[in-house]
């Protein structure tokens, strides 16, 4: 009796490892893509969210002009990015442009 009971349960055992091992890859596969979407829904600044947003340009607008330095002009410029008025230095430099241009 003991002696049946056992090998039904190796049996049992047997076949449950038979089947993860062959649906084990495909358990995997759908909790990967799972977690992919989860993450990227769940997050808008993971990187898969940000790849799908589209990012147009604007013009740059001189503000201000400030005074010249030695051997530059300054300007205070900005640009539009995702509905923020984003301001920065602009410095440009007096005299002729290197052949390869300014770095």
């Amino acid at each position: 009796m003991i002696k049946t009971v056992l090998i039904i349960l190796v049996a049992i055992l047997i076949l449950g490892a038979v089947y993860l091992f062959v649906k084990k890859p495909q358990i995997v596969q759908q909790a990967t893509s799972v977690v992919d979407k989860v993450q990227s829904a769940a997050n808008p600044l993971s990187l898969s969210a940000m790849r799908s947003k589209d990012y147009p340009g604007s013009d740059l607008v001189v503000e201000q002009t400030l005074a010249d330095g030695s051997n530059y002009k300054q300007y205070i410029a900005s640009y539009k990015s995702e509905q923020l008025k984003i301001y920065g230095l602009l410095t440009v430099p007096k005299g002729e442009k290197p052949q390869g241009g300014f770095p």
